[in-house]
Parts: structure tokens; sequence; C-alpha cells
């Protein structure tokens, strides 16, 4: 019995994460659509400069993953708000989401796929 209930509680545990994370990352259209109904949303685009000079989403904040003080960056901003993040393919957004989620940040979406499926669904993007 005793067995039982700790594999019953694994998998709840193992539902209740995997549930949570398909919230919190968006197909492109649901993010768009997400976006869209947010009032107080910020935008952040985690790829390098130079990809962000080359299109990226109205209105997005760019802070580069990859660049040395990410995390600094990161620690500036007001938690209590939502984040959509993107990046390229989706890679880079999932880290620093999950960066975001373990520093505190409450509402962070990630969107699948990134710009890449974003610009394949035919959305548009600012240079």
């Amino acid at each position: 019995m005793k067995r039982f209930i700790t594999v019953l509680s694994f998998a709840m545990i193992l539902f209740s994460a995997c549930a949570q994370s398909s919230k919190e990352k968006l197909e492109v259209k649901t993010f768009q659509k997400e976006l869209s109904a947010s009032q107080n949303a910020l935008v952040l685009d985690v790829r390098s400069e130079g990809e962000f000079q080359g299109g990226h989403l109205a209105k997005a904040l760019n802070m580069n993953y990859n660049a040395p003080n990410f995390a600094d960056n990161m620690s500036r901003l007001d938690k209590s708000k939502t984040y959509f993040v993107y990046c390229a393919a989706g890679v880079r957004s999932a880290r620093a989401a999950a960066l975001m989620r373990d520093a505190g940040f409450k509402n962070v979406l990630e969107m699948k796929g990134g710009l890449n499926d974003w610009q394949a669904a035919g959305l548009p993007v600012e240079k």
C-alpha cells in the first residue's frame, strides 16, 4: 500500500508539471492571441542584437540570453508583470524562461518554435 501511494504521488507531481508546462509554452497562434489580449505584458526577444535587428515582434525588448550580463539584466525586471519570451527556434527562450521562473517570475509564457514558426505562419515582424 505504501508503494502504491508513493507511485500515485509521483504520478500526480509529474502530471501537474506537464500540465503547467503546456500552459507556459504556447503555439504561435495562441502566443499571438494571448499577447494581443494582454494589457501590460512585456515581450522579451532573447536572441542576439544582430538577430534582433534582422526582425522582431512589435514592442519587443532585446535581452540576449547568451550575453554575460543576462542574469543581471533579468534581475532588474519587474517580477509581477507578464512576460512573453521568444528566440529563433525556442531553445534559448526555454532556458531564459526557466531562469526567470527560478528567480521568482510568476507569469512567463514561451513561444514554441520561436520567430521561425512565427514567420512561417505569416505573422508580422518589425525591422
